[in-house]
C-alpha cells in the first residue's frame, strides 16, 4: 500500500504530494514491492503534473529514489534529516510544510 496526499507549503507553491504511508506485509517485503510502489506513484504524480513530493522517513531508503533533506523547507518535530523533498521541476520551495488535519488527529 502506498498513499500521495497534497501538502500545504507556501504561497506560490502548488501542486506538492506527501508520499505516506507506504507499507508492505512482512512475507512480502524485501522483494522490491515498496521500491515499486514508490516509483509508480511518482510516475504517476509527474504524469499529473506535480511540482514535487515531501516524505518523513528514512533517509537511506528514500533516498534511493532522489529525495533529499532540503534546507527551508521544514516540518516541525523530527529531526531535519528525516524529512525530505523530490522537486519534479526546478528546486523546493521554501517553508513549513502541512498535511491536511485528519494526519494530526490522535482518535
Amino acid at each position: 500500500h502506498v498513499a500521495f496526499s497534497p501538502v500545504n507549503i507556501a504561497v506560490g507553491a502548488e501542486s506538492w504530494y506527501g508520499l505516506g504511508p507506504l507499507s508492505v506485509a512482512p512475507e512480502f517485503q524485501r522483494q522490491g514491492i515498496g521500491s515499486s510502489l514508490v516509483h509508480a506513484g511518482i510516475a504517476q504524480l509527474q504524469a499529473m503534473s506535480a511540482a514535487g513530493c515531501v516524505v518523513l522517513g528514512d533517509p537511506q531508503y528514500y533516498g534511493r529514489f532522489g529525495f533529499a533533506a532540503t534546507p527551508g523547507l521544514t516540518y516541525p518535530g523530527p529531526p531535519p534529516e528525516y524529512f525530505m523533498a523530490k522537486p519534479f521541476n526546478g528546486s523546493a520551495p521554501h517553508g513549513v510544510v502541512t498535511y491536511h488535519a485528519a494526519f494530526e488527529s490522535e482518535a
